[in-house]
């Protein structure tokens, strides 16, 4: 998967900027606030659907104008892509080959991208929010249906919370059916997805620290299962037994909504014993882990974003990061190019100044 050409209007602070990318390694250079990121978000957005930077939509529209638009090139199975998308103010619309898509689900899939980030390291130490966003982020680029499942929880979750605030108890068991039908979809999914990327993680991790430790992943969930089926099944049975409870409390209190993401060194948490340096040893390999699973799922080399990921890497671990990416396309951003990648770097430079993007070679 090579991504050819990124085109963008009114987006954050570019009034209109067109990037034609190397196949390789695609450095974009510049000081911070100049626009780097925002090239990465834009891209990240044609595989998640949505920023991971922005609470509104409407945040990524150039200031003064009313619309942003966004295309991108690619070539995926030896096929040329073309995937647009317009922001409005309330909305979007997507395309896909010239072709409107009505849904998000009909959108993603498309564009598989690997996303390191310096917040990931905050995933380990904040709340299981951040990690839930990591397993929903992900799985929707490849899990077919897996963003329309989670839609439509969150929605029957809403209404259920409603009911619980207002104290009715009779319509519950309705909502329970519904809610538990597709919760057992999500969790099923997402156990398996999470022992899959826990086996080439913990295999991953051995190399980076030299042996010295051994990673564990582990899928915390209040529902027991081992299915689709024994999920729903037992989903629906806590519902029940836990619609009093949760009047009390105005919420559901257990579901796929509630769920974790666990990473444990030699049986430790990592988030209470962890190191700084083994925290980010956790996050390559999980990173990593991503990469091999795209690659075994869809026999292709996702995207790989880097954004500014050197500044928070000693020198064996940046080229330990580049060697494990040989082949794919990579696009990263840094603010010194000497110091930070002193690694073996052959590939295309952008520099960014003033929201003006040059190549340099």
């Amino acid at each position: 998967m090579k991504i050819e050409r990124l085109d963008l209007q009114n987006f954050r602070t570019y009034s209109y900027t067109s990037l034609q990318f190397g196949p390789t390694l695609n450095v974009l250079l510049g000081q911070n606030a100049e626009g780097k990121t925002t090239i990465l978000e834009a891209i990240s957005m044609f595989a998640y659907g949505r920023s991971t930077r922005a609470k509104h939509e409407k945040e990524l529209i150039q200031f003064g104008e009313t619309q942003s638009q966004l295309r991108i090139l690619f070539h995926r199975n030896g096929k040329q892509m073309d995937m647009a998308m317009k922001i409005l103010e309330k909305g979007k619309q997507i395309k896909v080959n010239g072709v409107s898509k009505k849904n998000l689900s009909e959108f993603l899939g498309q564009l598989h991208i690997v996303f390191f980030t310096p917040d990931d390291l905050q995933m380990i130490k904040l709340g299981p929010d951040e990690r839930r966003k990591f397993l929903n982020l992900n799985m929707g680029q490849f899990i077919s249906g897996f963003v329309h499942h989670l839609r439509t929880y969150n929605q029957l979750l809403l209404q259920r919370n409603s009911l619980l605030r207002m104290r009715q108890f009779d319509p519950l068991p309705v909502w329970d059916e519904q809610l538990s039908t597709v919760g057992g979809v999500i969790l099923s999914q997402r156990d398996q997805f999470i022992q899959e990327l826990s086996f080439h993680a913990t295999r991953i991790y051995k190399e980076l620290s030299n042996q010295k430790e051994t990673l564990s992943i582990s899928y915390k969930t209040g529902v027991k299962g081992s299915n689709e089926i024994s999920y729903r099944e037992n989903l629906f049975e806590q519902l029940r037994q836990s619609a009093h409870h949760d009047v009390e409390k105005g919420f559901t209190t257990v579901g796929p909504h509630r769920d974790d993401l666990l990473f444990y060194l030699d049986g430790k948490p990592v988030s209470r014993f962890a190191s700084q340096g083994q925290v980010r040893t956790v996050v390559l390999s999980l990173k990593f882990a991503l990469f091999e699973y795209i690659r075994e799922k869809t026999k292709e080399l996702p995207i790989v974003l880097l954004d500014d990921v050197f500044s928070e890497l000693d020198l064996s671990r940046q080229k330990h990061l580049l060697e494990n990416l040989h082949g794919a396309q990579t696009i990263l951003t840094t603010t010194d190019l000497e110091n930070r990648l002193k690694a073996n770097l052959n590939g295309k430079v952008f520099k960014i100044a003033h929201g003006i993007i040059t190549v340099e070679r």
